[in-house]
């Protein structure tokens, strides 16, 4: 089964930023997913599912 989360090491990694930076992009990713009705995780993960 393909993996549909990505860690926060992998977002600052393909991002090229640092692991701070990913976690607020994550955070952000997240509420919006939240305002749209979608059950979010953790901070630490993103869904790839809908990028």
């Amino acid at each position: 089964m393909e993996n549909k989360f990505m860690r926060v090491e992998e977002v600052a990694e393909v991002l090229e930023v640092s692991t701070s930076f990913a976690y607020k992009v994550i955070r952000q990713l997240n509420d919006e997913l939240k305002a749209k009705g979608f059950i979010t995780i953790a901070e630490d993960f993103i869904t790839m599912e809908r990028w």
